[in-house]
């Protein structure tokens, strides 16, 4: 089992890494409220909801020359 999956959602970091985010740019993320995340003990986790809330506030342009790498528009061929 991976550690890092939860029930509806994972670890921010383990999100971060899987888009290839840096964890600074996670950090910025958060602090601008783009992205909502829990902590639980001494881990940051992002829940399923936060998740789907930021894919649809991506494709409606809501962070438009803020995202970078697999988030940007220009990376996706769109």
């Amino acid at each position: 089992m991976n550690n890092n999956l939860i029930t509806g959602g994972m670890q921010f970091q383990f999100w971060l890494d899987q888009m290839g985010v840096s964890r600074p740019e996670g950090y910025r993320w958060r602090l601008k409220g783009m992205v909502k995340t829990h902590r639980i003990g001494k881990t940051l986790f992002i829940s399923q909801k936060a998740i789907n809330a930021f894919w649809v506030d991506v494709e409606a342009g809501k962070f438009e020359g803020e995202l970078h790498g697999c988030c940007s528009k220009s990376s996706n061929g769109v």
